[in-house]
């Protein structure tokens, strides 16, 4: 379909085909029998950028509860980049290994500050979005042909 090759990169996995998510959290794939939907992590990590952004100057470079959530986003790509030379099997033993109890960790964060932050801030936003993509966006462990966001497809005009 040229529609789904334009919104994500298709990865066929016999007898599923998994493509990225369009980085918005387009919901209109939900659903879609035998499709399993990767989240974009680098949309999900850009809103607490986003919300550290909107923070006063003085309080960016201190420790915020935006920045802690940040930083488990960022401990997620550091891990990629060590395992980018490394093949699809290696991939997924290292995400097994090292990125899953970072996702782990990170939901439990998230669930604690849902309830403690204001849910129409930017970062309660954040939170919200990311827990409300959590089951997409923790998929791309599952196999170490996918990616961790979908940067590379919508860069290269796929």
């Amino acid at each position: 379909d040229p529609l789904l090759r334009k919104l994500g990169r298709i990865l066929e996995i016999a007898p599923f085909h998994i493509f990225f998510e369009f980085p918005c959290g387009y919901a209109g794939y939900n659903g879609v029998p035998d499709v399993t939907l990767v989240g974009c992590l680098a949309h999900a990590r850009r809103r607490f950028d986003e919300a550290i952004k909107l923070l006063p100057v003085e309080k960016r470079k201190t420790a915020t509860v935006a920045k802690e959530g940040l930083d488990y986003y960022n401990r997620l790509y550091a891990i990629e980049r060590d395992l980018k030379e490394a093949t699809p099997e290696a991939r997924y033993e290292g995400r097994q290994a090292r990125s899953r109890p970072v996702l782990e960790q990170f939901q439990s964060w998230l669930l604690t500050q849902r309830d403690q932050v204001l849910p129409k801030s930017a970062l309660g936003e954040a939170i919200a979005y990311s827990l409300h993509q959590w089951h997409k966006l923790e998929t791309y462990i599952q196999d170490g042909r996918l990616e961790i966001d979908n940067n590379r497809s919508l860069s290269t005009g796929i």
